[in-house]
């Protein structure tokens, strides 16, 4: 089991925590690139540019700050959180039930199939009990052996399946986690670049959007990573799930099939018996 979150109500808060740290990193970023534009406009060469008729570049870019590319951050903040919280809906799981799943399956595996004493039943009983009707039992008892053999292992490969899965959803969780701060640098370091007049000047508006975008693209890779992951199980893994679906490969009608009369004839005679 991972470090990271271990339901989708820890995912949920985790991500939530994440986005408000997140979003208060772009603050600071915006409002130290404001200042940063306040301070040219109002530095000692600002001054000089202003005994020329018309707005300094600085002024310019303030205007441009104030008018496109703040509106525009706020904009992108106030869609993160429910584009973010839609993104994470497509992460939901629940591990946890996989993982309880996994472990039932190879506990009722252990129950139900004891590797040696059916077999040596049969071994034991042929040192005294012989005839047609012993015959007719062990093939029975081979077969249903053969059969419970044959559950068992389908019930151990649905516990490795299940456990496959809480641990692809856990180890996608954790990924998301730990590398969210990561997917705002470029959002943060865009917002950061507006520091400089001439940049802010030439800013492009829609680049704003796309780097909050990208953040909402990153949390839809990793539901796209865990998508395919299932899709590989309903796919390659699915021959191994009908398997398991089929559970009895023998057991007929789940009971033993009926030995016949005749077989039946010489454990009905005590006195023929051996002694």
């Amino acid at each position: 089991m991972t470090d990271g979150p271990q339901t989708f109500d820890e995912l949920v808060d985790k991500v939530e925590e994440k986005t408000e740290q997140m979003i208060d990193d772009l603050v600071d970023k915006a409002n130290w690139a404001a200042g940063k534009l306040e301070d040219a406009a109002n530095s000692v060469l600002a001054k000089l540019g202003r005994l020329i008729p018309g707005e300094s570049e600085a002024e310019k870019a303030i205007d441009k700050w104030n008018d496109e590319i703040q509106p525009e951050i706020q904009k992108g903040i106030n869609e993160l959180r429910g584009k973010v919280a839609r993104a994470v809906g497509e992460l939901a799981g629940d591990p946890l039930s996989l993982i309880d799943y996994s472990k039932a399956y190879i506990a009722a595996k252990a129950t139900l199939y004891q590797s040696t004493t059916l077999n040596q039943d049969i071994v034991s009983l042929g040192n005294t009990w012989e005839g047609p009707a012993y015959n007719a039992y062990s093939t029975v008892a081979t077969e249903q052996s053969d059969a419970l053999l044959a559950l068992s292992n389908n019930l151990q490969l649905g516990g490795d399946l299940t456990r496959d899965g809480a641990d692809r959803i856990l180890q996608l969780w954790l990924d998301l986690i730990t590398n969210y701060i990561d997917y705002a640098t470029s959002a943060i370091s865009l917002v950061g670049s507006f520091a400089d007049v001439g940049k802010a000047l030439g800013a492009w508006i829609p680049a704003i959007a796309d780097a909050f975008a990208l953040i909402i693209q990153k949390i839809g890779d990793v539901a796209v990573l865990l998508l395919t992951f299932w899709k590989n199980q309903v796919t390659q893994a699915s021959e191994s799930w009908e398997i398991l679906t089929a559970g009895f490969d023998g057991l007929p009608n789940n009971h033993w099939p009926k030995i016949s009369e005749g077989s039946s004839d010489d454990i009905n005679n005590p006195a023929g018996w051996p002694s």
